[in-house]
């Protein structure tokens, strides 16, 4: 029988590296879907019916994996949960989750975890701690599977371990594809065609077998037939990342709170999945003063382009700076910093749900409207109490927020920050 361990106080402290990524590194602090400096993250998972944790694979940084549970809503839910390793016979179980607490699952590794909400309001994110206990990494859990999943990133260098992890939550086969961008431009590995994922099964696929010590590679997965949850596993000595991806390219990102320090190189990989028109795409870069660096790379059809931002003489060095793009058609990105040795990855943040999660009871929010079109922006705390602010579109705000943890909803998506330094992390969830 698995212990459980549950805390009835929603004070989730999760340790973070300086990087932006769904990794971190031996030692340090954890991240989700995209990290920051101050310590918000990111990842789209809360307020959910399923949850899909994909990647709990062995590194040698990470010597306990968990699920966390939240349960934001103010009612008992209950959760049935689905261990499925790569091999053997699946292991189940149920859990009662009280109103507004928190559950940790330890789970064994090279397993993928469905678990089944009796109801909506239940954020769920993997995690992954050293022998000590440490937090070493934590990425969302999908909320549902897909037919197309895309990075950019990755790297298959000597010495990291790049593997796709591929779970087929439904009870049909799935056949999927992986295309891969890198420099050279795109590639599809035989072996990399016609992959077939069983029913409720977990299908590992080795990177680097077939793409060889590369910096930066772009990939996206198609779903020939069937569906299907991805994860990427990058690791090293030095540490590993979760990277969870995004399902669609897109014409427009933003990351919030980027170190842009020249001592920690940061680039962007950008993949332009188009056959034929080649992507224009615009960087914005705010920093701490009120100057913008406007930065601008063309990406031929079906190629990557890695374009660093830091060390570069036209953007000048912060501790903290708001990167934007946008492109003339859909493209793959990611942004990739690099810390000593280690690379931490993040796909971009804007959503329309966020969880905030603090160690304070109180804290400033900053909420930036992604579109051009008027939002209305909800913050509810844990106890109940709301406030609704209305913002016209690529408007910012800034609001006092009560208690640790905050959900933050909007009609369109929004990039939220906690902007003090007691921030402990911030969970966009869709």
């Amino acid at each position: 029988m698995k212990l459980l361990r549950v805390s009835r106080r929603l004070e989730i402290v999760l340790l973070l590296v300086l990087a932006l990524g769904v990794g971190a590194s031996l030692g340090g602090r954890s991240t989700n879907s995209s990290l920051v400096p101050l310590g918000v993250s990111v990842n789209s998972s809360a307020e959910s019916t399923a949850d899909y944790c994909v990647g709990l694979g062995p590194t040698p940084t990470v010597a306990l994996y968990e699920v966390q549970f939240i349960n934001t809503s103010s009612r008992r839910l209950q959760v049935n949960v689905d261990e499925i390793a790569a091999t053997g016979a699946p292991h189940s179980l149920t859990l009662t989750l009280p109103a507004r607490t928190t559950y940790e699952l330890p789970v064994s590794s090279l397993v993928a975890v469905r678990a089944l909400v009796s109801g909506a309001g239940v954020l769920a994110q993997m995690q992954g701690r050293s022998a000590s206990g440490s937090l070493v990494v934590s990425a969302s859990c999908a909320t549902g599977p897909t037919s197309e999943w895309a990075a950019a990133g990755l790297s298959t260098v000597v010495g990291t371990s790049n593997q796709l992890e591929l779970f087929n939550p439904t009870g049909t086969p799935s056949v999927v594809n992986v295309a891969v961008w890198t420099a050279g431009g795109l590639l599809r590995p035989q072996s990399f065609q016609g992959i077939v994922i069983g029913p409720k099964s977990l299908q590992l696929v080795d990177l680097g077998s077939e793409i060889v010590n590369t910096s930066d590679v772009g990939v996206r997965v198609s779903a020939q037939s069937g569906v299907f949850v991805a994860t990427d596993v990058e690791s090293s000595v030095a540490g590993m990342s979760w990277i969870t991806g995004d399902a669609t390219p897109r014409q427009h990102a933003l990351w919030s709170n980027v170190g842009l320090e020249r001592a920690n190189p940061t680039v962007i990989d950008v993949a332009n999945p188009s056959m034929s028109q080649s992507a224009r795409v615009s960087i914005a870069v705010n920093g701490s003063s009120p100057d913008v660096a406007h930065l601008s790379v063309d990406v031929p059809p079906n190629t990557l382009v890695s374009y660093t931002l830091s060390p570069n003489t036209a953007v000048a060095p912060v501790t903290q700076a708001e990167v934007a793009f946008r492109s003339n058609v859909p493209v793959i990105s990611g942004l990739v910093q690099i810390h000593n040795t280690f690379r931490s990855v993040v796909a971009p943040t804007p959503s329309t749900r966020h969880l905030v999660l603090s160690t304070t009871l109180s804290g400033t929010l900053a909420v930036t409207n992604m579109t051009s079109r008027a939002a209305v922006v909800t913050v509810t705390s844990m106890s109940g109490s709301q406030r609704v602010v209305k913002l016209r579109g690529s408007a910012s705000y800034q609001l006092t927020s009560a208690g640790k943890v905050v959900l933050v909803t909007s009609t369109e998506p929004v990039a939220v920050v906690r902007v003090d330094d007691r921030v402990v992390g911030a969970i966009p969830a869709g």
